[in-house]
């Protein structure tokens, strides 16, 4: 099976609204990348570790990124379609910008 990897480019306030609507969409397979969260779980769990790894935090900066997974299949480009569209009306409503780019 061949998957397709799609970033979503969002707010650590977003990811709630992007995956609700991400799941109401049929989409569950994803991950989410909050670079506030691991720099928080670090800080909270030194006792685990007395090193992390420099590669292990440079890949964590950056913005807050929902990532979705996609069956390759003869249905890939409708749902692509759906979550440019799902992307589309969250950001229509998002007149503060509080949800980030949402790309």
């Amino acid at each position: 099976m061949e998957w397709l990897r799609i970033t979503v480019y969002t707010t650590a306030f977003g990811i709630d609204a992007v995956c609700d609507c991400l799941m109401s969409e049929g989409i569950s397979g994803f991950e989410i990348e909050d670079e506030e969260e691991f720099n928080e779980f670090l800080e909270n769990n030194t006792k685990y570790w007395d090193y992390v790894d420099d590669e292990l935090i440079e890949s964590k900066k950056g913005e807050t990124k929902v990532i979705i997974y996609l069956e390759n299949n003869e249905n890939i480009t409708d749902s692509i379609s759906s979550v440019n569209n799902m992307l589309s009306a969250l950001k229509a409503g998002d007149a503060d910008g509080v949800l980030g780019r949402l790309e």
